[in-house]
């Protein structure tokens, strides 16, 4: 069967667009400023070598800081990335008490070489999740909003900055990504079986983002709201409704916590016990790293709220204009009333996409522990930022439409007589 020319330039499109986000990230590598940070990832990426020879019993695993603090699949991302580049050492971990002079004498800082092929990874998986958001974008808004996002994804700084270093942020975004499109094929079964095993593998994506950073097991959550909006829609008794939630929610957790401790060998012995531990960790963590940068911790009360809106709206929007703050707040609420209208429309039994929903609930949920993070810290803000950016293509696509839709109209509007 051949395809119809509309169809065959959407597809030529499509591929078109995949390759300008290739080559955009890959072409920004060597352009992101190294992050300290970047050189602890590196250090610790030793840790790939051993998962995947399933050396459970490596030193690597023992419990000290390397396997309390954040969870391994990044550093899996990475080790793979500099073992396609043939790096099979890597440089000493950064210590920040230090000088940048005395962590280069140490070897703490990787050579470029090291740096672009740890960072390469992370370039392929932005760029993947950039073009799976244009092609559902264009699928539920339209061809404009679909281009508003490509736009904002190729001149947003933050956004290449954020996703282009050796660095959590991209693999969770993949995660993210990937999780909403299994949301959308679970909304979109026609039967409650298929749904749940769709929500089954969103469980076992929620654990995986869990084990890139501790805060992606808030999919968790988001899983759940996905299994009472196909209750909701469906038919049958409020017994079976109930019923299907109390079996989303035991198999859905499970499956989270199952790939959440699969990943990483450390929780093997004790995966209550150690698990509590990591995220101990990590709260002790942020507090001494309130104490050390007190300059970063957020102001409390409405100040909080009002740092987090100059944040994502005018300082890490795509376009980071002092006058754009006020536009952008405005467009915002309109993607937003668009997103939430076409949720409504979904759970009343209208013809509507799924992917409005899946936003409120993956998106939109998962942005919620950025939100009361202690530090001030851009790259935190990267899943509200997301939120932010799709809210802004929404609304500019759709205005954009109306307005033309109106010119339209106005250039065929018959003359009087």
């Amino acid at each position: 069967m051949v395809a119809r020319p509309g169809v065959r330039l959407a597809r030529i499109e499509s591929v078109l667009v995949a390759l300008v986000l290739l080559l955009y990230f890959v072409h920004r590598i060597p352009q992101v400023a190294f992050f300290p940070d970047e050189s602890q990832w590196i250090y610790s990426s030793v840790a790939f070598e051993q998962f995947v020879k399933l050396r459970w019993s490596s030193p690597v695993w023992n419990e000290h800081y390397w396997t309390l603090t954040q969870p391994p699949v990044t550093r899996y991302v990475i080790g793979l990335g500099r073992r396609l580049g043939g790096y099979t050492t890597v440089n000493a971990p950064w210590r920040f008490y230090l000088t940048q002079e005395e962590n280069v004498e140490r070897g703490a800082m990787p050579s470029p070489g090291l740096l672009w092929w740890s960072r390469l990874p992370m370039a392929v998986l932005a760029a993947l999740s950039c073009w799976a958001w244009y092609l559902w974008l264009r699928q539920a808004f339209g061809r404009a909003s679909a281009w508003i996002w490509l736009a904002e994804c190729l001149v947003s700084s933050y956004w290449s900055k954020t996703l282009g270093k050796a660095m959590a942020e991209a693999p969770v975004l993949a995660a993210l990504t990937a999780a909403v499109w299994v949301g959308q094929r679970a909304l979109s079964s026609n039967s409650r079986r298929v749904a749940l095993a769709w929500l089954l593998v969103f469980g076992l994506l929620a654990g995986t983002a869990g084990a890139i950073k501790l805060n992606g097991l808030a999919l968790v959550g988001s899983g759940l709201l996905l299994a009472g909006a196909v209750a909701r829609r469906g038919s049958g008794s409020l017994r079976s409704r109930a019923a299907f939630i109390g079996a989303v929610a035991l198999l859905l957790t499970t499956a989270a916590l199952v790939a959440f401790v699969l990943w990483n060998p450390f929780l093997y012995r004790d995966p209550v016990g150690r698990g509590i531990k990591m995220f101990e960790q990590r709260l002790n963590e942020m507090e001494q790293q309130a104490s050390d940068y007190p300059t970063a911790v957020m102001p409390a009360g409405w100040g909080r709220w009002t740092t987090l809106l100059f944040d994502l709206a005018r300082k890490d929007a795509p376009l980071p204009l002092a006058a754009l703050l006020p536009v952008n707040l405005a467009l915002a609420l309109i993607g937003l009333w668009r997103l939430l209208r076409g949720a409504s429309d979904w759970l009343a039994g209208h013809h509507a996409q799924p992917l409005h929903l899946v936003v409120v609930a993956a998106v939109a949920g998962t942005s919620i522990p950025a939100l009361f993070s202690r530090l001030d810290w851009q790259r935190y803000l990267l899943i509200p930022e997301l939120l932010l950016m799709l809210l802004l293509a929404i609304s500019v696509g759709w205005l954009s439409d109306r307005l033309f839709s109106i010119g339209r109209g106005m250039c065929t509007r018959p003359a009087a007589a």
